[in-house]
């Protein structure tokens, strides 16, 4: 993650997204020989953010948020937080996540 610059990207509603930066992140981590899958979670009111995801050999399945590089917790029927999704008035309950692994060619 220390050379990945996904960051970077500014975040535009409608042009270039969470998932825009989950894919651009699993292109690097791909291109750097790690398996790197994009998690789309799923919120009760139809939203569905994505990351991105590793399966390790020591802590199992992580999460990565592309826009911050955090490490977050995913469980599902938990609140999924991170800096710009705080809100108390949002439910960003986990109902359920899809991990795809599939390589696009």
């Amino acid at each position: 993650m220390a050379s990945d610059e996904t960051d970077s990207h500014p975040y535009t509603k409608g042009s270039y997204t969470c998932a825009d930066f989950a894919a651009a992140f699993r292109s690097n981590a791909l291109g750097a020989e790690y398996e790197c899958g994009i998690a789309f979670l799923y919120f009760p009111d139809n939203t569905c953010p994505a990351l991105n995801c590793f399966n390790t050999t020591d802590r199992g399945l992580v999460f990565v948020e592309p826009q911050s590089y955090k490490f977050v917790n995913v469980e599902i029927g938990k609140s999924y937080q991170t800096e710009k999704n705080t809100s108390p008035v949002s439910n960003n309950t986990v109902i359920w996540y899809y991990v795809d692994w599939r390589v696009l060619k």
